[in-house]
């Protein structure tokens, strides 16, 4: 028998589940857009996954988290051992894989489904978790639109099914800015208490969830009410009782507590632990769009735009300008105050991340796109009532604006939808299965797919200078990702080097217009794009959203007789 306290929780948690249930089940928009969110996961969850090899060369970073959860079960040990995010995907991922080794043994595919299955999940929840922060600030119709523009996101859409923490922390952190919002209108315990154990389960899944702390405190102030006839003193002494408040020292402790539970070898392990962010610290300032990137702000800032969409970033930006000047107009009013929360999380995330790890990869902004399609869905929504109060004309001018951007989201995210099929390193490998003899030795470097068939391959990370005079292989196979990832020196004119070796190139498969123009060319040929402010890039980012989903260059070299 459980005690009366946790009974009575129990009972609780367990309402508000088949509430939520029975609000999904009544409202068929929102089953509709859950349903769209699940397709859309299915038709790419078993794609690269035959192969452990396959996985590896299409997306390091998931055969990384699947190794390591592996790892741990053949170890029979809880430390992971990798420590660039929490621990707390990799548990959960490890709970779903191991019945299924009980029951299909060692299987790559069958263990790579599973932890896409979980992120697909995640993924739908994320959803639902969005359309609630959007009605409950706002209204239904803000809800279901802005769960629309998340379903289409491009970003988005390409994270839910990838065995990586991302998605995951967007749920988390969905729910504790839900209870955040929610504290700001009800001072109730239990709301802070519970924003702080999901912002603690956000950190304990990647660590930039820590944010939330002073997400957590900003909502509290919100809720301070001072005397307008005490003196500045007595304000300033209650206002520190205020901020120390014993729910508040509980709640800190509560997400200190969840993120040890969830990542107990940061402490266990803290050497180790400390590595790791020191590892991981230099990896994240380098970037991942090549040397003409790393030079030019404006044009990180415009790869970033590209990956929400141009106009939907627009839109959102007058969504958040709208939100600060009505809590200026009108510095009552409850429910606007509590949408501030919004926006401080969103500047506040994107102004930590801009000064600590950079803003040089496009996953960067995960945590804050449901929250900006929030303030974009409100903003078209404001919009359109303004109009419809001009006449029918009108009226359809707002509705041809919410069409437009719709339209534009759903075109934008189906390049993305597709992509893990179209990557270029799938035919390259179907090309060498067909045209390199079996028995020929092969060197490749990890980013470029060689079939399981060939056992006389050799993998390094910087082939050019390590292993092409002591190996001297029949074939190279060769991505445009390690000639920017390679360490040390980078190559001006790896064709001419290769030539000098008696290597030729008789095989080219290209991907999308952004590798092509930044990467996989000479670097005094990618000089010529970083002119006039980057509005080749512009053009460039327009084509292909997002040119990692498109895959490398890949170039394979034969050895001259």
């Amino acid at each position: 028998m459980l005690p009366e306290y946790f009974k009575k929780y129990y009972m609780e948690v367990k309402t508000h589940i088949f509430r939520n249930l029975k609000i999904i089940i009544d409202n068929r928009k929102l089953l509709i857009l859950l349903a769209i969110t699940f397709f859309l996961g299915i038709l790419v969850l078993g794609t690269n996954i035959s192969t452990l090899r396959l996985t590896r060369a299409v997306n390091v970073d998931e055969y990384t988290e699947v190794s390591r959860v592996g790892l741990m079960g053949k170890n029979r040990t809880l430390n992971p051992h990798f420590f660039p995010y929490g621990s707390l995907y990799l548990y959960l991922t490890l709970v779903i894989i191991l019945p299924l080794y009980f029951i299909f043994g060692v299987s790559w595919p069958v263990f790579m489904l599973a932890a896409r299955s979980l992120s697909l999940v995640f993924s739908v929840l994320s959803v639902f978790v969005a359309f609630k922060i959007g009605k409950d600030v706002y209204n239904e119709k803000v809800g279901l639109l802005s769960a629309l523009l998340l379903v289409f996101n491009p970003l988005f859409l390409s994270f839910s099914t990838m065995a990586k923490p991302d998605v995951t922390q967007i749920f988390f952190t969905l729910i504790s800015l839900l209870y955040c919002v929610r504290l700001t209108r009800r001072k109730l315990d239990r709301y802070y208490y519970l924003a702080a154990f999901f912002a603690g389960l956000s950190f304990g899944t990647k660590y930039a969830g820590i944010i939330l702390v002073p997400v957590i405190l900003y909502s509290h102030v919100l809720t301070y009410n001072a005397a307008s006839s005490e003196s500045w003193v007595r304000k300033f002494n209650g206002f520190l009782r205020f901020l120390f408040q014993k729910k508040v020292l509980y709640s800190l402790l509560i997400f200190g507590g969840t993120f040890l539970l969830t990542t107990p070898y940061s402490i266990l392990a803290f050497d180790e632990f400390l590595w790791w962010q020191d590892y991981s610290r230099r990896i994240w300032k380098t970037g991942s769009l090549g040397v003409v990137f790393e030079n030019n702000p404006f044009l990180w800032f415009v790869h970033l735009i590209g990956t929400l969409g141009v106009l939907i970033a627009v839109i959102s930006l007058l969504g958040i300008i709208l939100v600060v000047y009505s809590s200026f107009k009108d510095k009552e009013n409850i429910q606007i105050k509590s949408i501030t929360v919004l926006v401080f999380w969103v500047v506040f995330y994107f102004f930590f991340i801009f000064l600590t790890i950079g803003l040089k990869h496009s996953w960067a902004l995960l945590p804050i796109i449901p929250v900006l399609l929030i303030f974009c869905a409100n903003f078209i929504l404001f919009i359109k009532d303004k109009l419809s109060d001009k006449g029918a004309l009108f009226d359809k001018c707002g509705v041809i604006v919410i069409a437009l951007v719709i339209i534009t989201s759903i075109t934008t995210a189906i390049p993305y939808a597709v992509a893990p099929i179209k990557d270029s390193r799938i035919p390259s490998g179907e090309w060498i299965k067909e045209n390199i003899p079996l028995n020929a030795t092969i060197l490749a470097d990890p980013f470029s797919w060689v079939p399981d068939e060939y056992e006389n391959w050799n993998e390094s990370w910087n082939p050019l200078y390590e292993e092409l005079n002591t190996t001297k292989p029949d074939y190279i196979v060769l991505s445009s990702y390690i000639l920017r990832k390679a360490p040390g020196e980078r190559y001006d004119d790896y064709d001419g080097f290769l030539r000098e070796n008696n290597y030729t190139a008789i095989k080219d498969f290209s991907p999308g217009v952004i590798d092509r123009v930044y990467i996989g060319r000479p670097l005094q040929d990618q000089e010529d794009y970083d002119y006039g402010f980057g509005i080749r890039s512009l053009i460039s980012i327009f084509d292909s959203p997002d040119s990692s989903w498109n895959g490398p260059e890949i170039t394979v070299y034969r050895r001259d007789a």
